[in-house]
């Protein structure tokens, strides 16, 4: 009996040793290997030298090669919070900090941070992708050498996690997420704007004609924390290409936001723009998906709904979610090139509301414009199942 007591003790000892080996495989965290990234270095020429105080000077061939190593200093010295801010444009900040950054997360997917960066990119011109693109590098080549550094899952970023963080931040400099944060409370009621005199950043322009010593001035009193991801990193970026920058800048951010060249000097300040609108909706306690309009049950007795769709709001995706029925092609004229850049973008673009909108579609369309003299107008285009035969430009 003492021997077959011992035996299962052992058998319960490996059986446990063994349940431990596989938690410890299965649950510690796997690093990546980032070694390939360092070879990202020898596409730059970039030389980066500190004053007294730390600040870094950095000198790049071209554009490109100095945002690069801008990135690379601003990592030297606050790397685990530019990887926080591309973690909270990516809305993953959850797969590293916990439930806690839920929120956070919630306001990335809230915002189509990434339908606007996904449709908007190719947009940017050839130049501000470069310099996007090259602050990539930079993080992932600094990531590659210091692999204890960098958090799981995240590299390699490239040009679209930076602009990612910059549309995900901008909201929150005219106080979205206070307003959004509010309406989450116990006690969402609207809270007045207020009309007393804000206490916030300020900046000062002062001309020569009011100065004891005939020079200009300019004051930047910027109310900005110490750490974190909206706090100043003082630079001075210059390279071949004629960028010659100082001032400061914020974590993931290629460019100096504040500061001045060799000619002139810029800022700007928190404010409060009326940018945000809140309505209170009455439901139709009979259908959740129904609210009270103009003093009518939203839908009741409404059988069909006309709306314009714009250009735009197919490309940002705003008409995501809609079903169609009917749509109609009106015009296509040169009133957009500003924003789509060519006449064929602009054909396509348009074309994608019969494409993806209306599943059922029974026709075809021409792969390019017609002409750019000769507009298309008046097509009414309806799926298959409400018309026969098919229609062909």
């Amino acid at each position: 009996m003492h021997r077959s007591t011992l035996n299962w003790k052992k058998i319960l000892a490996g059986v446990l040793l063994l349940l431990g080996i596989a938690a410890l495989f299965l649950f510690w965290p796997v690093r990546e290997d980032l070694s390939p990234l360092k070879d990202l270095a020898s596409q730059y020429n970039v030389t980066i030298l500190r004053d007294t105080y730390g600040v870094p000077h950095i000198f790049g061939h071209t554009d490109k090669d100095a945002a690069y190593g801008l990135a690379y200093a601003h990592s030297e010295d606050d790397f685990i919070t530019i990887q926080q801010v591309l973690l909270a444009a990516r809305g993953q900040l959850g797969s590293v900090y916990g439930k806690d950054s839920a929120p956070a997360d919630y306001l990335v997917q809230f915002l189509r941070v990434w339908d606007v960066v996904d449709n908007q990119y190719q947009h940017l011109s050839p130049e501000t992708r470069a310099l996007v693109e090259g602050y990539a590098d930079g993080l992932n080549v600094y990531a590659a050498y210091h692999p204890d550094e960098a958090l799981p899952g995240l590299f390699p970023v490239n040009g679209k996690d930076i602009v990612a963080a910059s549309v995900e931040k901008s909201p929150l400099f005219f106080d979205l997420d206070k307003t959004l944060a509010h309406l989450f409370s116990d006690d969402p009621e609207p809270v007045p704007t207020s009309t007393g005199i804000p206490n916030n950043s300020n900046e000062f322009a002062i001309g020569p004609a009011h100065t004891s010593d005939g020079g200009t001035y300019l004051d930047v009193n910027s109310h900005q924390p110490y750490t974190g991801p909206v706090a100043w990193y003082e630079a001075h970026v210059h390279s071949d290409e004629g960028w010659d920058m100082v001032g400061g800048t914020f974590p993931a951010s290629p460019l100096i936001i504040h500061g001045h060249n060799r000619d002139l000097g810029w800022a700007f300040t928190v404010n409060h723009p009326d940018l945000i609108d809140v309505y209170r909706l009455t439901i139709n306690p009979q259908n959740p998906n129904q609210y009270q309009y103009d003093e009518r049950d939203g839908l009741a007795g409404v059988t069909d709904v006309v709306m314009e769709v714009s250009s735009h709001a197919i490309d940002l995706s705003r008409i995501k979610g809609c079903e169609f029925d009917v749509a109609a092609f009106t015009n296509l004229t040169q009133d957009h090139l500003d924003y789509h850049g060519t006449i064929e973008n602009y054909w396509h673009c348009k074309q994608r509301l019969f494409t993806e909108y209306l599943p059922e579609w029974n026709f075809s369309l021409p792969s390019t414009a017609i002409s750019r003299d000769i507009w298309i107008r008046s097509i009414t285009c309806m799926p298959a199942s409400m018309a026969t035969g098919s229609l062909s430009l």
